[in-house]
């Protein structure tokens, strides 16, 4: 498949859903320190997103404690040998939701040319003083929905203008992540093209326990996560060859192989 036309995320539209949604958009100012899950190591961002790593048989198998070191060094792994043939002077990664000094410092030394947290002023407050310090790695205090930040993004980011890792990790701050599903798209829509070729991107896009053990207790994340299913099966459909797509209850991981589309596929009608 050959890749289409170069066309520009609108993220116009993002700042004009953001003004209209205003403080019900994202109130995550009023999260940090409410479930005591914030700047975590790489082993728990490798259990939330364990269910959509390719090597999950193998991990299933193993006893509960050992499997959760084993999640970490496979998640690890899976992310280095898919990106480090790149070289190590151009890789660059983020986080969005959080600062990502403990998310980034359990990389190798030198598989990240430039590393960066972004999230809402104050939040890194809590582990600033115990995070590991990088001079490879960056916190932006900007909120997600400010059209100006993916513009400071594209400059920090040249010469290559994009990201070869992208992780967004809220857990218990979804439940204060307006369930409006212009949000979901648009800034699925915004990573997407801040995502290199040969890039990967894991995001948890609703409350794992909502979604996964108590159904929706939060109003919204059922309905996203059809949509999510719905949405994997038209990528694996249509662009198998060059996009790798993998949704599970609340988190879903999108490889955009070589040639993958500029612009995100979505569903019709949303």
């Amino acid at each position: 498949m050959e890749s289409s036309e170069k066309e520009d995320f609108d993220y116009k539209a993002l700042g004009e859903v953001a003004d209209e949604l205003g403080d019900q958009r994202l109130r995550s100012d009023h999260a940090v320190g409410e479930w005591g899950v914030y700047d975590e190591e790489i082993v728990r961002f490798a259990w939330t997103f364990r269910d959509v790593l390719p090597v999950k048989s193998e991990i299933n198998t193993q006893p509960f404690k050992q499997r959760i070191l084993t999640i970490g060094e496979k998640f690890e792994h899976y992310i280095r040998t898919t990106l480090g043939h790149e070289g190590e002077d151009k890789l660059m990664a983020i986080e969005f939701g959080g600062p990502g000094n403990h998310l980034f410092a359990g990389f190798p030394d030198g598989l990240f040319k430039q590393t960066f947290g972004v999230c809402l002023e104050g939040d890194i407050e809590l582990n600033e003083d115990s995070a590991p310090k990088s001079e490879k790695h960056r916190v932006l205090h900007v909120d997600i929905f400010d059209v100006s930040l993916y513009r400071k993004l594209r400059e920090l980011s040249s010469p290559a203008g994009g990201f070869s890792l992208i992780i967004s990790r809220l857990v218990g701050a979804h439940a204060l992540v307006s369930r409006d599903s212009r949000v979901l798209v648009l800034v699925l829509g915004a990573w997407y093209d801040l995502l290199l070729e040969n890039g990967l991107m894991f995001v948890e896009y609703a409350n794992y326990a909502s979604a996964k053990w108590r159904g929706p207790a939060v109003e919204g994340d059922l309905e996203n996560y059809h949509t999510m299913q719905k949405w994997a099966q038209m990528l694996r459909k249509d662009y198998s060859d060059v996009l790798d797509v993998s949704v599970a209850a609340s988190v879903f991981r999108l490889w955009k192989k070589e040639g993958a589309p500029k612009k995100l596929p979505l569903l019709p009608n949303t």
